[in-house]
Protein backbone atom coordinates (compact mmCIF):
# COMPACT_ATOMS: atom_id res chain seq x y z
CA UNK A 1 0.00 0.00 0.00
CA UNK A 2 1.59 3.46 -1.02
CA UNK A 3 1.77 6.40 1.19
CA UNK A 4 -0.78 8.03 -0.45
CA UNK A 5 -3.05 5.79 -0.22
CA UNK A 6 -2.82 5.76 3.71
CA UNK A 7 -3.65 8.98 3.84
CA UNK A 8 -6.34 8.88 2.22
CA UNK A 9 -7.92 6.00 4.17
CA UNK A 10 -7.00 7.45 7.62
CA UNK A 11 -8.49 10.88 6.06
CA UNK A 12 -11.55 9.31 5.61
CA UNK A 13 -11.95 7.43 8.42
CA UNK A 14 -10.95 10.96 10.76
CA UNK A 15 -13.68 12.93 8.47
CA UNK A 16 -16.33 10.27 9.23
CA UNK A 17 -15.33 10.52 12.84
CA UNK A 18 -15.23 14.01 13.57
CA UNK A 19 -18.40 14.77 11.21
CA UNK A 20 -20.37 11.68 13.00
CA UNK A 21 -18.74 11.69 16.58
CA UNK A 22 -19.43 8.32 18.20
CA UNK A 23 -21.95 7.41 15.78
CA UNK A 24 -19.20 7.00 12.89
CA UNK A 25 -17.15 3.95 14.64
CA UNK A 26 -18.47 1.84 13.43
CA UNK A 27 -18.37 2.87 9.67
CA UNK A 28 -14.66 3.89 10.57
CA UNK A 29 -13.59 0.68 11.88
CA UNK A 30 -15.04 -0.86 8.68
CA UNK A 31 -12.86 0.92 6.63
CA UNK A 32 -9.89 -0.02 8.41
CA UNK A 33 -10.75 -3.56 8.56
CA UNK A 34 -11.20 -3.71 4.94
CA UNK A 35 -8.11 -2.60 3.86
CA UNK A 36 -6.18 -4.32 6.47
CA UNK A 37 -7.86 -7.27 4.79
CA UNK A 38 -6.87 -6.09 1.25
CA UNK A 39 -2.94 -5.50 2.99
CA UNK A 40 -3.09 -9.50 4.44
CA UNK A 41 -4.28 -10.57 0.84
CA UNK A 42 -1.44 -9.13 -1.27
CA UNK A 43 0.84 -10.16 1.30
CA UNK A 44 -0.57 -13.71 0.93
CA UNK A 45 -0.83 -13.81 -2.60
CA UNK A 46 2.30 -12.13 -3.38
CA UNK A 47 0.73 -9.86 -5.27
CA UNK A 48 -1.43 -7.31 -5.55
CA UNK A 49 -4.99 -7.57 -6.81
CA UNK A 50 -4.39 -6.76 -10.07
CA UNK A 51 -1.49 -8.03 -10.39
CA UNK A 52 -0.65 -11.34 -12.47
CA UNK A 53 2.81 -12.42 -11.79
CA UNK A 54 4.78 -15.93 -11.62
CA UNK A 55 4.89 -15.29 -8.00
CA UNK A 56 1.22 -15.40 -7.68
CA UNK A 57 0.12 -17.79 -5.06
CA UNK A 58 -3.72 -17.76 -5.83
Amino acid sequence: MTQYKEDTVIRTVLEIINENGLEGIGEAVSILINEAMKVESSSALNARPWERTEDRAG
